[in-house]
């Protein structure tokens, strides 16, 4: 009789689940599953309760205190009580970062920030905008990309075509389209180390050198632009993991 009373207690524990038309697996960070009903989607702890009340159309995952949310196509924050922080009134948002405590929203296709407070840290004026790096953020209004810090201000000017992520303290820049642009350099502090005039770059590795092409031959360069090897090599492939990495030149190894 107490095996049959038990199995009774845990159903009926379990009952809240039938009042849903869908019950995720619980999270093992947060303890919460998400729900659905009706189309909408919240989320419960282990006791089936409420913490997010099924009513939105989409939920994100936990992060900072807060989840995302998103219903009629408006996004916004709840905290774990469900209690909505920040008003869903943006077109797009993402999470906010652990870091700086600063989200990346969008209202009409223009990006900015703003802090867990809902006040706008950064202008929405942005075409795109990326994640946080090295302390700068990589940024793009119009077909121009640059990188500007937390205070808005900008550490490396928005006049490139393309600019990549931040290795050894330096980032690749790129001006000029992708057949005929010319690569260069840039440190944390937004000085231009090493001018464009590279046809392709690599990352700087632990050794602090990187592969480079110009005039169609490639070499290597440190991080003042001296060359290690000079580009005179038709391939470049790495060999090993120290500073006597060597090029492979096409038939001659």
């Amino acid at each position: 009789m107490k095996l049959k009373a038990k199995a009774y207690l845990r159903i009926a524990a379990e009952d809240w689940r039938d009042k849903y038309d869908y019950v995720g697996d619980f999270d093992d960070f947060t303890d919460f599953a998400e729900v659905k009903l009706d189309g909408k989607k919240g989320l419960v702890n282990e006791e089936g309760e409420e913490v997010v009340p099924p009513e939105y159309d989409y939920v994100g995952d936990f992060c900072n205190g807060l989840f995302r949310v998103m219903l009629d196509d408006k996004w916004g924050f709840v905290d774990e009580t469900g209690t909505v922080v920040i008003p869903l009134k943006y077109d797009e948002v993402e999470d906010f970062d652990h870091l700086t405590g600063l989200a990346a929203v969008n209202v009409g296709g223009k990006w900015g920030f703003i802090n867990e407070d809902d006040e706008e840290v950064i202008e929405l004026k942005y075409d795109h905008v990326d994640y946080f790096d090295n302390g700068l953020i990589k940024v793009k209004l119009g077909l121009k990309w640059g990188f500007i810090n937390l205070r808005d201000k900008v550490v490396i000017p928005l006049k490139y075509d393309e600019v990549k992520e931040f290795h050894g303290g330096l980032v690749a820049v790129r001006l000029g389209d992708e057949k005929t642009g010319k690569w260069g350099f840039f440190n944390e502090q937004g000085k231009e180390v090493i001018p464009p005039k590279y046809e392709q770059v690599r990352f700087f590795y632990e050794d602090l050198t990187t592969k480079v092409k110009i005039e169609g031959m490639w070499g290597k360069i440190d991080k003042t632009g001296k060359e290690v090897i000079p580009p005179k090599y038709a391939t470049a492939i790495e060999l090993g993991g120290s500073l006597e990495r060597i090029l492979e030149i096409e038939g001659s190894l």
